[in-house]
């Protein structure tokens, strides 16, 4: 009974890394297909009007002095922004003013803020 209860402890064992890994793998190509869409509307070069989306979002930004050093990026109408700023509020403030740009289809907001 010994030997049998040790096997199939053993066995169970060795599935539970299987099941990490898979799990793992299932999470990563979850991650990687929204970016797959992203690229698939005008390519790794974004559309074309990204770069005017891209300039509107930080002339906005320009009106705003704790925004101004945001890093911003569109690509097929999706507005990523990065950096830091010093209060949460802040970055709802940058998300939000970069939603009201003509042509932003969605607002990705990749700020960290700093206590």
């Amino acid at each position: 009974m010994s030997l049998f209860k040790s096997s199939v402890t053993a066995a169970r064992d060795q599935k539970s890394p299987t099941r990490l890994c898979a799990l793992f793998f299932a999470l990563i190509l979850a991650s990687a297909l929204p970016v797959h869409s992203t690229y698939a509307n005008c390519g790794l070069a974004g559309c074309p009007g990204d770069s005017a989306i891209t300039a509107d979002v930080q002339a906005s930004f320009d009106q705003h002095p704790f925004l101004n050093l945001l890093h911003v990026k569109t690509l097929n109408g999706v507005v990523y922004l990065s950096g830091t700023v010093s209060s949460g509020l802040h970055s709802e403030i940058a998300e939000s003013v970069a939603h009201q740009v003509k042509g932003v289809s969605r607002v990705v907001n990749s700020i960290s803020v700093t206590h």
